[in-house]
């Protein structure tokens, strides 16, 4: 637990965009920058409106898409506008 809440808090002072969505493709958590960017009050509007912060982010994650696992447990994955860039399928 406490290495999850220090990563998370590593990854929220990043500039960058970061989340995380769960197994179901539903947006998890937010960092600062990802809220700024998309002129949210907070992670939790964003969780709760799962506000996109690309226009043709697929709605739920499945078969052919890749998400980049930050667990061995893959329980969670996590997703940057850099990461998106580099991918070849969605």
């Amino acid at each position: 637990m406490r290495d999850t809440l220090a990563g998370r808090a590593l990854l929220n002072s990043l500039p960058l965009p970061v989340w995380f969505r769960h197994s179901d493709g539903r947006i998890e958590w937010v960092n600062e920058a990802y809220v700024k960017a998309v002129e949210a009050r907070d992670g939790k509007e964003v969780r709760e409106r799962q506000i996109e912060l690309l226009e043709n982010a697929p709605a739920r994650v499945g078969a052919g898409h890749t998400v980049p696992r930050v667990s061995h447990t893959g329980s969670g994955c996590i997703s940057s506008a850099a990461a998106r860039a580099r991918r070849t399928t969605w």
